[in-house]
């Protein structure tokens, strides 16, 4: 809320105290900066418990990777939906 001055209260032409009898309102926008946040995909990664009892070597698997944007980068899609300029 933007006031005047105590002192500028008065009325020119009678000096008289003024009252409030309106509003005038500007909005404006203000760009805030997306949230971030990490994403975990955790891959299991399988093993032959027989062959470990025997201890020969036995097989190990581990589950598909999601696919990424960029290989072994932390970017997503997501990030190629932000305007690449200020909005004026």
């Amino acid at each position: 809320m933007v006031r005047l001055p105590a002192e500028e209260q008065v009325c020119d032409c009678c000096h008289q105290p003024m009252h409030v009898m309106g509003e005038d309102v500007r909005e404006e926008l203000e760009l805030i900066p997306a949230h971030v946040q990490v994403t975990r995909y955790i891959r299991e990664k399988y093993g032959c418990r027989c062959c470990e009892q025997h201890g020969t070597l036995g097989s190990m698997k581990v589950a598909p990777p999601v696919p990424a944007l960029f290989a072994k980068s932390y970017a997503t899609p997501s990030l190629g939906k932000r305007p690449t300029r200020d909005v004026a």
